[in-house]
């Protein structure tokens, strides 16, 4: 009998070591899903950070080229941008990774703010790419340590497809709306902004082929984004053809800057809605993660843990007193 219990005794130990284990093993997934989605939630916010300077740099640059119209629409623009990036520092922590790629980011936009009216439309235009690039960037590497976690509860595909080549197809459609806007409020068009034209329609057919073929390598693909895609891809085309009748053929354009500006702008609200759209679906996996973890382990622990408590009590109780 003492054999017994001292058996019963030392197996309820190892039961208590593994359920043990077991929860820190369960926190540790659960911490690890907790921090991609604080990263996603981070890769929203600059999604929303990259919208409204691609918004701020069409509206300067025509401006810059005579539509004094978009004036108030700057300054307006200029207050978004400050607060996005106000919760971006207020929700990231200076403890965190990326705050002093933020701070650097912030430091870069106030300059070009600050300096933007006394830049000539083509200097404006280039340094608001620089600025556009560098948050392309980040939101490509805060999407790729993410998915370095574990774990992975998306396919790695998705990676490109939602936080490069949507990001790299708006940008580009960004570009032929700053391009476009200035061709078209120009009196006399510059050689060179048609030329630049041209080259962003084409990568913007590239990106779209790209992502075409990407969708069709991941395994049990989200049907809903694929329909999603493909009217998409459709509306683009149309937008591109358009475009190239308008914009990309001798003398005055006969659209207006502001005309252009809102069909560019819708066509980018597109692309950015197959964004949004992705976006959603990785989050839901990972909450659904994330909800499984926690469920799952309270209970297995917790079954686990009454059973060894049971069993050494029923051990102590035969013990010879």
């Amino acid at each position: 009998m003492p054999f017994l219990s001292a058996l019963i005794i030392f197996t309820a130990a190892c039961v208590l070591l593994l359920v043990s284990l077991k929860i820190l093993v369960s926190a540790g997934r659960r911490k690890a899903l907790q921090t991609q989605l604080s990263s996603l939630a981070m890769s929203y916010e600059l999604k929303e950070l990259l919208i409204k300077i691609q918004i701020h740099r069409g509206m300067t640059v025509a401006f810059l080229k005579g539509d004094t119209s978009f004036e108030s629409a700057i300054a307006k623009r200029r207050q978004e941008i400050e607060c996005v990036f106000e919760t971006l520092r207020a929700t990231t922590g200076k403890n965190s990774v990326y705050f002093a790629e933020l701070d650097r980011l912030y430091s870069d936009w106030r300059s070009l703010r600050d300096r933007a009216f006394g830049l000539s439309s083509t200097r404006c235009f280039v340094e608001h790419n620089r600025l556009v690039d560098a948050v392309l960037f980040f939101v490509m590497t805060v999407a790729e340590q993410n998915q370095l976690k574990t774990p992975k509860l998306f396919a790695i595909e998705y990676v490109a497809i939602i936080w490069q080549l949507f990001p790299i197809t708006a940008e580009s459609l960004g570009r032929i709306r700053a391009v476009g806007s200035g061709i078209a409020a120009s009196a006399a068009p510059q050689v060179l902004d048609r030329i630049q034209l041209e080259f962003l329609i084409g990568k913007i057919e590239k990106a779209l082929g790209q992502v075409e073929g990407r969708l069709q390598c991941v395994q049990e693909a989200d049907e809903e984004l694929k329909c999603i895609f493909e009217r998409i891809h459709r509306e683009l085309t149309d937008f591109i053809e358009t475009t190239a009748a308008q914009l990309l053929v001798p003398g005055k354009s006969t659209i207006s800057a502001g005309e252009f500006f809102d069909r560019a702008t819708s066509s980018m609200n597109s692309v950015y809605t197959l964004y949004d759209r992705g976006h959603m679906m990785v989050v839901r996996n990972v909450e659904a993660g994330f909800q499984a973890t926690r469920e799952r382990g309270g209970f297995v622990s917790g079954t686990m843990l009454l059973g060894s408590l049971a069993a050494l009590i029923s051990a102590i109780a035969i013990l010879p007193t």
